[in-house]
């Protein structure tokens, strides 16, 4: 299979990514999202991903408010938390700032067949202490109890 190019301009300074697979336009097919901390973070999405791993089209950057500061990692999964059907984005991240480093995290809700979160949460912050030189972040999504 050959590699697959994520459409549109981005940073040559990325700093993380992430990423998770999710149907988020209502049609059952498997979309593609993809995350990048750059100064900033945003997020694309590709749609309806065929059998060769290749999506037929791509969504518009569409930027993640709360980060600031020097990102040294990026997760990203899409999941339902609301109980209304409508898929919601996690983007979780790490800061790196003199001493402890500092992971945080927002909630897209509801995007809609667009890609587009109808609003974020405020940031929230990771209580717990994770090093002083953390080089990454990732992100998974699921019910254990």
């Amino acid at each position: 299979m050959d590699a697959v190019t994520i459409e549109g301009s981005l940073s040559t300074s990325i700093q993380g990514t992430g990423s998770d697979f999710y149907a988020i336009n209502d049609n059952e097919t498997q979309d593609y999202v993809f995350a990048w901390i750059d100064g900033s973070i945003h997020y694309r999405i590709g749609w309806d991903m065929a059998a060769d791993g290749k999506p037929t089209s791509w969504s518009t950057a569409y930027d993640v408010p709360g980060f600031s500061g020097k990102g040294v990692g990026l997760g990203a999964a899409v999941t339902e938390l609301n109980g209304n059907a409508l898929p919601d984005l996690v983007v979780a991240w790490v800061n790196d700032p003199s001493g402890d480093n500092q992971a945080d995290y927002v909630v897209g809700w509801d995007l809609n067949t667009n890609g587009a979160a109808d609003h974020w949460s405020a940031t929230k912050t990771i209580p717990y202490w994770i090093g002083s030189s953390t080089q990454g972040a990732g992100l998974d999504i699921l019910d254990i109890n």
